[in-house]
């Protein structure tokens, strides 16, 4: 009727125009506005690429680092999509496609162009009810005209595969024996992890060595899951347990841990003196301390003859070395210019062989050499001149 407020379009596409004709049949002119039918859905297309944002980034994956996701839908350059919209869909572990976040209402500059969703870390985990690790995300758009012709368009070929499990460090220990240790010698640190991980710059790992904590540099084991550490011993490391310094000891120093899908590592170690700390798992001990009870153990300086017993005061302990040799000696083996006690609680050494002027040098079982005794033993084995 004429108070009607609508009207079915016509059938056919084309472009329609509204006529008032009064009751004796007076016809108006056309209106100004018109009505366009458009019954062709848009053109077929394929949802483009898909990508993870923030953090570490690895093609095809999102991580715990990660912090958006982007998704490319191209937009042909057909007039009938401004003011039409573009439906983001998502498919988790092939559950079936949902909406995922709202509608983008087409531009003008959008024609001929893609068009870049990007979607916040917060709306995407949510998807399905949240999302799981080892479950893959699948990709497709609708692009809905001005007319409401829609078309769905073909699923992206980029699969997004959920893994946000950081690794944890297992374990630590050594592949040194156990055992004593002194200046100089290399001890390897391994870091057992749950999943190989990737090594970039140089980690380090502070170890509890006395007074001056040493601070061991990340060696070698990128792209497995044991990392290693090669820790040289230095004057003034003294630890009657290696162990490190402190659930914090590991650090990147600049450097990344990631795994494959680029989750960092967990840093945080176990108590040290815990189980799986270096400390529980092996038996080190880190001694640079040189004896210095050489004067206590051969105390007045005498004169005597090549192969007499001389007497010394224990020097304590057992698993010492005693030892008679030339000034500056840094390397002992018995022989006529050098004797050993029986036992670092010996109480008598020989005296060498050839006349000089020997000194007591005190050999802890780590190997730390004292300094020469004040003291001094002058071996003579000449007769006095004859004489009448």
């Amino acid at each position: 009727s004429g108070t009607a407020t609508s009207i079915a379009a016509p059938a056919n596409e084309g472009t329609y125009y509204i006529y008032v004709i009064d009751a004796a049949g007076n016809i108006s002119t056309a209106s100004t506005a018109a009505l366009t039918v458009d019954n062709s859905a848009p053109d077929a297309f394929t949802t483009g690429s898909v990508t993870s944002v923030g953090g570490t980034v690895v093609a095809d994956y999102w991580n715990s680092t990660n912090t958006s996701i982007k998704v490319t839908i191209p937009v042909a350059n057909d007039s009938s999509l401004t003011g039409g919209t573009i439906q983001l869909e998502a498919n988790v572990a092939d559950g079936g496609f949902e909406t995922f976040g709202s509608a983008y209402t087409i531009t003008g500059d959008d024609l001929g162009h893609s068009y870049e969703f990007s979607q916040t870390a917060t709306v995407f985990e949510a998807l399905s009810g949240g999302l799981s690790d080892s479950e893959s995300v699948t990709f497709r758009a609708i692009i809905t005209d001005l007319g409401g012709n829609s078309t769905t368009g073909t699923a992206s070929g980029t699969t997004i595969a959920i893994d946000q499990t950081a690794p944890t460090v297992y374990y630590v220990t050594s592949s040194s024996s156990d055992g004593l240790y002194s200046t100089g010698d290399i001890l390897s640190l391994l870091i057992f992890i749950s999943d190989a991980v990737t090594v970039t710059g140089t980690p380090q790992i502070t170890l509890e060595t006395g007074d001056s904590d040493e601070t061991v540099d990340y060696s070698s084991g990128s792209n497995s899951s044991i990392l290693i550490f090669n820790y040289t011993v230095v004057p003034g490391n003294n630890s009657s347990d290696l162990d490190y310094e402190s659930t914090g000891s590991l650090t990147l120093n600049g450097g990344t841990i990631n795994d494959a899908t680029g989750n960092p590592l967990t840093l945080t170690l176990a108590t040290p003196g815990a189980t799986n700390s270096l400390g529980a798992n092996k038996a080190i001990v880190v001694d640079t301390t040189a004896p210095t009870n050489q004067n206590v153990v051969f105390a007045n300086s005498v004169v005597d003859q090549g192969g007499d017993t001389i007497t010394l005061v224990s020097s304590g302990t057992a698993s010492n070395q005693v030892w008679f040799a030339p000034a500056g000696t840094t390397s002992f083996s018995a022989g006529a210019t050098m004797t050993k006690a029986a036992s670092g609680t010996a109480t008598s050494i020989a005296a060498p062989a050839n006349e000089g002027t020997y000194y007591i040098y005190v050999i802890d079982a780590a190997g730390n050499i004292s300094t020469a005794s004040t003291a001094a033993l002058t071996v003579d084995n000449s007769a006095p001149d004859a004489f009448t």
